[in-house]
């Protein structure tokens, strides 16, 4: 979609008229559908919340609270719809709601729940407050490029035939909003061997809550999408999980180590180096490609354990250049990685290589993908990988954030390692470590080495 400008009288004799008109290329029109990633912001901090636009024809005007009242930590732009927020030392919650216009009309007002409250640690930092918040999903019904949220009311149908939602706390709800007054909704209907995502509900999520959803039943056209045989349970809450149909993302958080001579050559291709750390959380096979450490908007590498090993791989990337090895070496576990798990990432040479307890499962030349030494001006950082989250047609090279708790992250600059950390001292060459264990603020005090960690959010 785009404007374009028409002058009239330019076609004609008399020369142009002085005044501009403007006019779309195309008169067809979808509402605004948007959402943002979240309004929990930290104690004596300061920053912007964006939305994110999942679909509708831009460009959106009108931006509005149309309900609620903001914090007075913060500011709305009505042209962009962008949150601004300076905090002090007072915490709080409460809620509001935001439209947006364009030529088709007005967005269903979207809820936000904002919390102001001090930073809490390593949980914060690794997206384990809020697990698998939003998803994509790939069938004949739906579009790949849209988001599903999940939504603050967890249920599912009462039967395989009743679309009324029960509540039940171990079962997630997504919607993705249609812009026209429907929504799509993934969801487990009880009885069912699969999750199903279902296509034009007239239900609200807003109105979630036991039999106000009768309308979600197979009369609306509907796909099966994730067998229940392989969604994974996370702090005892299942979640779909086929790599096939469903694509996640995580939260925002990152963890930032910045730039300093004694890091230099970690994350690319000019000097062997080792990283590692422990799981605190497991790593289950949800198709999840998580980010590990990065190069600020240039080198990079995630890891995607799915239901199967066709579905699973390491990746690798430059930018928005990527690659990906799906060769596994060793077969990987048939339930994930287990908390306790210690990993282990190589590079000797041009060749990177990622271990769980000692077992190589991938190793792949990145000599191609990797900058050298120019890359030592970018900022160190871990699960902030390039174009996370971005709109892709292939499960291959699907990658988000990272997701679960870790604790004794280390790195051992110009050294292969091949132990691993045992859990009382770090590797023999470890030059950084950080034990992690904070569960309060947003730094990570250094175990090793003199670099202070900062927990950050991507701002997007």
């Amino acid at each position: 979609m785009s404007w374009k400008k028409i002058i009239p009288g330019s076609g004609g004799g008399g020369g142009a008229d002085t005044r501009v008109d403007w006019m779309l290329e195309t008169d067809v029109f979808t509402a605004p559908t948007f959402a943002y990633p979240s309004a929990e912001v930290n104690v004596n901090d300061s920053g912007t919340i964006a939305p994110i636009i999942l679909s509708g024809s831009e460009p959106f005007t009108a931006w509005a609270v149309s309900s609620g009242t903001l914090p007075t930590e913060f500011s709305f732009d009505t042209a962009t719809g962008v949150i601004t927020y300076t905090t002090t030392a007072t915490t709080g919650t409460g809620t509001f709601f935001v439209t947006a216009s364009n030529p088709a009309g007005t967005s269903a007002a979207h809820q936000i729940d904002w919390e102001i409250r001090a930073s809490q640690g390593i949980h914060e930092f690794t997206n384990t407050l809020n697990p698998y918040p939003f998803l994509r999903i790939s069938t004949s019904n739906t579009n790949n490029a849209d988001y599903y949220i999940k939504a603050a009311f967890h249920g599912r149908t009462t039967s395989t035939g009743n679309g009324t939602l029960i509540a039940d706390a171990t079962r997630p709800i997504y919607a993705k909003d249609n812009g026209n007054s429907t929504w799509n909704y993934l969801l487990f209907p009880t009885g069912y061997t699969y999750w199903v995502v279902f296509i034009g509900s007239s239900t609200d999520p807003t109105t979630l809550a036991d039999g106000l959803a009768t309308d979600i039943t197979t009369g609306l056209t509907y796909d099966l999408v994730c067998p229940i045989a392989e969604e994974v349970v996370f702090d005892g809450i299942s979640y779909p999980s086929d790599r096939t149909d469903a694509h996640w993302s995580t939260g925002f958080q990152y963890i930032h180590f910045g730039q300093d001579a004694t890091l230099d050559n970690v994350l690319t291709k000019a000097g062997n180096h080792s990283f590692g750390f422990t799981l605190v959380d497991p790593w289950p096979k949800d198709g999840m490609g998580r980010g590990l450490f990065s190069r600020e908007g240039r080198n990079w590498m995630a890891v995607a354990i799915g239901h199967s090993a066709t579905y699973s791989e390491m990746i690798v990337g430059n930018g928005a250049s990527r690659s990906y090895d799906s060769s596994e070496v060793n077969t990987l576990p048939a339930s994930g990685f287990p908390a306790g798990a210690v990993v282990r990432v190589t590079v000797s040479g041009t060749t990177l290589s990622f271990y769980v307890d000692g077992v190589l499962y991938y190793d792949y030349s990145i000599s191609s993908y990797w900058d050298s030494t120019s890359a030592n001006s970018l900022d160190l950082q871990f699960s902030n990988p390039v174009n996370r989250d971005v709109h892709i047609t292939s499960y291959s090279y699907d990658s988000t954030g990272w997701q679960g708790q870790i604790e004794r992250l280390w790195i051992a600059n110009g050294t292969v390692v091949a132990t691993d950390d045992d859990g009382i001292t770090y590797p023999t060459g470890t030059t950084h470590a950080w034990h992690l264990d904070e569960v309060t603020g947003n730094t990570f005090a250094p175990a090793i080495g003199s670099i202070t960690a900062e927990g950050r959010k991507l701002i997007v």
